[in-house]
Parts: structure tokens; C-alpha cells; sequence
């Protein structure tokens, strides 16, 4: 496709993969993610990758088996295998989300030993990208640390920093492929939800 062939060059230009990689990619089954598993299954042969996906199961929705569930057919119907991690022990409530994403984190460093993998890559897109740096403003950051998220930091790569949420979306129903949409991506609790729902749509 145009996109995987523009995906290839953003992999390229920012060193983010490398031919015959062993590459870690986080799929928790949304749009971005699975966009992301599609894209590298097409550069797949041309770059002789060996890739991994990665599924983490928090347990704490409904919706969590269901998804666990689809990414992993969706691993098999692909060739690709899937390794699962759930936490051994409950986050507190308190400061959540931190401590899920220091042990997704954690795991994925993990298991980028484990399979003597080069890399792991992420999902985020420039919409996230956009989110980032207004978050950043609203918490008073120095004008100098502003910069948004990095296409290659360490051991992780951002593929998709250039592309829009809906630009994914679209490239996944013009194949009829499917994905899961998170809940609690609606929760306004959070400030990065609070942000898309509100402050973007103003903007644009």
C-alpha cells in the first residue's frame, strides 16, 4: 500500500528499524495499534523482519478477555507470534496510570531481551502527537521542553508520528480490517481524553 510504502521511508529516515530487525510491537487491539501490526506484516518479507507482537492485559475492563482474545487470532491469522502479559498484583488506584505504563514498560524491555530483539515499536500517531505537546503547555513546561514524542528514542520507535488517527482509520476499513475501540478512551477523567474531546476539536 502508498502508506506501508511511506511507513518504509519513515523507518529509513529515522533509523527506527533496520533490515532483518527482530522487532516488538505493541498491539493492544485499537486502531493505531493494528494499523501499525498491518503496515510492518506488509514490509514484512521486503525487510526480512522477525516480528513479535506484544498484548497487555490489565484485567481491569469488561472489554479485556474480548480483546485479548482478537489480537491474539488476529497474531495467528498473520503469522505473527503473541506474547500476553498481565500484572501479577493490582496498581493502586492511586497514580494508575503511571505505574501501568512503568510495568508495560518494564515488560517490554523484557521481552526485547528475551527474543534478542532490536526494537519495539508504538502506535502513536500525530494526533497523539498534537495531545503531547498541548499537555506539556497546559503544565506550564519551559518553551524548551515542549518537543512532542521522538520517531526513535532508545530502544522504542514511533512509526506513525506523521500520520492522523483518521488516516489509520481509514487505511483499516478500506482493507475491512478490523479493531477494538477502548472505552476508556472516552473516560474525561483523564487529562489526554479531556484534551482530545475538548481543547483539539477547538483548535482545528
Amino acid at each position: 500500500s502508498s502508506l506501508a510504502l511511506r511507513i518504509g521511508e519513515v523507518l529509513r529516515e529515522h533509523d527506527i528499524v533496520r533490515h532483518a530487525d527482530r522487532v516488538v510491537l505493541c498491539v493492544s487491539g485499537g486502531v493505531d495499534s493494528v494499523a501499525l501490526l498491518h503496515l510492518m506484516v506488509e514490509l514484512r518479507q521486503e525487510w526480512a523482519l522477525d516480528l513479535h507482537i506484544l498484548h497487555f492485559n490489565h484485567g481491569k475492563r469488561a472489554e479485556s478477555r474480548e480483546e485479548e482474545a482478537f489480537v491474539k487470532d488476529l497474531g495467528a491469522k498473520l503469522g505473527v507470534e503473541v506474547h500476553v502479559r498481565r500484572p501479577t498484583k493490582a496498581f493502586d488506584t492511586s497514580g494508575f496510570q503511571a505505574k501501568a505504563r512503568a510495568w508495560r514498560r518494564d515488560e517490554a524491555e523484557k521481552l526485547l531481551d528475551a527474543v534478542a530483539g532490536q526494537v519495539i515499536l508504538q502506535g502513536h500517531h500525530a494526533d497523539d502527537q498534537t495531545e503531547t505537546v498541548l499537555m506539556k503547555m497546559m503544565r506550564g513546561c519551559h518553551v524548551s521542553n515542549i518537543a512532542g514524542m521522538s520517531h526513535r528514542a532508545g530502544n522504542y520507535g514511533r512509526p506513525l508520528l506523521d500520520v492522523s488517527k483518521d488516516e489509520l482509520r481509514r487505511y483499516l476499513t478500506s482493507r475491512a480490517l478490523e479493531w477494538r475501540e477502548d472505552a476508556s478512551n472516552a473516560d474525561v477523567a483523564f487529562l489526554r481524553n479531556r484534551v482530545r474531546a475538548e481543547l483539539v476539536p477547538v483548535l482545528r
